[in-house]
């Protein structure tokens, strides 16, 4: 069963802390003006965003035990900071505007693909 975490697909900011998510999350078609977060969140099962449109997309100190995949995206801004991926993580046909950061990042199966301004790894693990 795959959950919804949008009310409302026009929500403007929205932030998500300290969260385990138990089920698979698969959102699509979510456009707002304002930031999409996740600070220390823990995604027990696959987390797949589908053309979701934000200023930023960021997640802080979070877990991915399942799938992680990120398609068909535009945002302004974003990345990942102190984040763990436990199985696949796949950017794939997204476009930023400007910077896209990945801080002390911990993957061992990804695809990363698109147009990302300003991409940028700083201390991060990937293979």
């Amino acid at each position: 069963m795959a959950d919804s975490i949008f009310l409302n697909k026009k929500d403007s900011d929205k932030k998500f802390e300290h969260q385990t998510f138990t089920n698979s999350i698969f959102e699509r078609n979510i456009i707002t003006e304002g930031d999409v977060t996740f600070h220390n969140c823990v995604f027990m099962e696959t987390l797949a965003l589908d053309n979701l449109n934000a200023r930023e997309l960021s997640f802080l100190n979070c877990k991915f035990e399942g799938e992680f995949h990120l398609v068909n995206s535009s945002f302004n801004s974003g990345g990942f900071t102190n984040c763990i991926f436990s199985n696949v993580f796949k950017l794939s046909s997204n476009k930023t505007t400007s910077f896209f950061v990945f801080r002390n990042v911990k993957a061992n199966e990804v695809t990363i693909n698109g147009e990302y301004q300003g991409l940028q790894f700083v201390t991060s693990r990937m293979e």
